[in-house]
């Protein structure tokens, strides 16, 4: 497990176990399930982590949209 920080809207959410799994170190990724979609919002090291994040989430969407609205940040 990594250091990330991820703040489910769902105590319990499969979602955030794939991303707790898969995303790099040192992010902060919050997730907004509903019914319709699901939102990544927060800032991750990479584009490749950012992408990693999406690619993992994509099998847990059902018939839910992705917004994929991660920030890459510089250090």
């Amino acid at each position: 497990m990594n250091a990330a920080t991820f703040l489910p809207t769902t105590s319990d959410s499969a979602i955030l176990k794939v991303l707790r799994e898969t995303v790099v170190e040192s992010t902060d990724v919050l997730v907004e399930e509903s019914e319709d979609q699901v939102v990544l919002q927060g800032s991750v090291p990479s584009y490749t982590a950012k992408q990693a994040a999406q690619e993992a989430v994509r099998s847990h969407l059902g018939t839910r949209k992705l917004l994929n609205r991660l920030k890459v940040y510089r250090i």
